[in-house]
């Protein structure tokens, strides 16, 4: 930064229209990129009115304090020209970043802003040029502030139109929205409480794993600032880990997610636009993160309905006693099952009924019959593959639905179920065995059917026992 004792103010040369330059054209006429007029509106704060560039889109947008901008004090208290000079863009006054400036003071209540990524005019003709568009803008028109509050009510109805199925995606639409509203190369979303992280990039890629990330958010968050949380340098005062400048981060805005915060929103402005947040900016994050809060909670909500009745829909599938499915969650595999079969697809049925169960309940109780059931269901457990179903039917009588088996497999599987049920231990003085039964599904047949004829097959089996005995 340097300070100039300024040369004679000198009328500036345009060649222009016979109306008189615009401000466009001062700032071309300086080699400047940007102008900011500045005028003082109550006590130490300026506030920026127009300009030309980065200065017309931002006008009202930006309100600066002496107490807050030395160079700013230097340049309205000692009437003197400050310039910076910098091979990369750096921040100069509130959002504002360049390479090359000069602030230039018009009165104690005026200063003119310059800005270019290369070398600006000498002092006299910046000092020309500052005079002349400080007589071409006089105040914030209704038209720019009604276009602010247009542009507010978009953000926020944008947000707000949100249908994502998930958390995960309602956080990508809100971190994807506040980027596009603030005009940010970077938004990351993350909710902590659901493990949900999203970083949204546009036209610059943060580096870093993504452990480091959040190693860095949680840092963030623990370390009690209080947030919002807009910093327009991020050189001068950055960010933990790949947030920070060494990742191309130059300004930073860290928002709560919820109210009360459940999750943070961080949006980045980096080396490929280096510029702060404006007013507008940073009113538009509150109300973007405000709004995005209420939709993450709804999504949030309704993940967590869905969760509880995938939950309710399990506990009325399953059998309370065994762990398995019941008779409910058995008809229902059944019958879907019998749906997917294609044409020369097949499956095989067991139906297992344990022998003694009376026996025990009358001899040792209730809670050995209860006990002498799970050690069956265990057993007929150990055996089915993964994505059989393994059903209690009711009582003593057990299923087992086997997709993709044919005849001779389910043979075998009836010798491993009589195996394992033998295997299963002793309840009091009675030893588990189970009548078993068998069945194919045929070519044309419904599986209802199949389950009839493996049903038949267990009673034949109990029969032929019995006789045996």
């Amino acid at each position: 930064m340097q300070v100039s004792n300024g040369e004679p103010r000198t009328p500036l040369q345009l060649v222009g229209t016979g109306s008189g330059p615009t401000v466009g054209e001062l700032a071309e006429a300086v080699g400047a990129r940007d102008v900011l007029v500045l005028r003082q509106v109550a006590p130490g704060r300026f506030l920026q009115i127009g300009g030309a560039g980065r200065g017309a889109g931002w006008a009202g947008c930006i309100e600066l304090a002496l107490a807050e901008e030395p160079d700013l004090r230097a340049a309205i208290d000692e009437r003197r020209t400050v310039r910076w000079e910098s091979p990369t863009p750096r921040r100069i006054l509130g959002p504002y970043h360049a390479a090359h400036a000069a602030l230039v003071p018009v009165d104690h209540d005026v200063a003119v802003l310059f800005g270019a990524p290369k070398v600006l005019a000498g002092d006299a003709e910046l000092a020309a040029a500052a005079v002349t568009a400080v007589g071409l803008v006089g105040a914030v028109t209704p038209a720019k502030r009604l276009a602010d509050e247009l542009e507010l009510l978009s953000a926020v109805r944008t947000v707000m139109q949100c249908a994502p199925s998930d958390v995960r995606a309602t956080l990508e639409h809100v971190a994807s929205a506040a980027a596009e509203a603030l005009g940010c190369e970077v938004a990351v979303a993350w909710l902590p409480e659901h493990d949900e992280l999203v970083v949204v990039e546009r036209g610059w890629s943060l580096q870093g794993r993504e452990d480091e990330l959040r190693a860095a958010l949680a840092a963030l968050r623990d370390s009690g600032v209080e947030l919002p949380l807009c910093v327009q340098d991020s050189v001068a005062d950055p960010l933990p880990g790949p947030l920070g400048p060494g990742a191309g981060v130059r300004s930073h805005y860290v928002l709560p997610l919820g109210a009360p915060a459940t999750g943070l929103l961080v949006l980045l402005h980096t080396l490929v636009t280096p510029r702060g947040f404006t007013g507008l900016c940073r009113t538009i994050g509150v109300k973007v993160a405000e709004a995005g809060g209420v939709v993450v909670h709804g999504s949030v909500l309704r993940e967590d309905l869905r969760r509880l009745v995938r939950q309710a829909e399990a506990v009325a599938r399953r059998d309370p006693l065994t762990g398995l499915t019941n008779r409910l969650g058995w008809d229902e595999a059944v019958a879907s099952e019998d749906a997917a079969l294609e044409p020369g697809a097949t499956a095989s049925l067991l139906v297992v009924d344990l022998n003694g169960l009376k026996a025990v309940n009358d001899g040792h109780g209730h809670e050995a019959g209860d006990r002498f059931l799970k050690l069956g269901a265990e057993a007929l457990r150990s055996v089915a593959r993964r994505g059989d179903t393994v059903a209690r039917l009711g009582g003593d009588e057990f299923g087992l639905l086997m997709p993709g088996v044919a005849e001779p497999a389910a043979e075998q599987v009836v010798r491993r179920v009589r195996d394992a049920v033998a295997l299963a231990g002793t309840v009091g003085d009675v030893a588990l065995s189970a009548a078993v039964g068998a069945a194919t599904c045929a070519p044309g047949e419904a599986l209802r059917q199949t389950w009839r004829r493996a049903d038949a097959e267990m009673y034949a089996d109990k029969a032929r026992s019995r006789a045996d005995f």
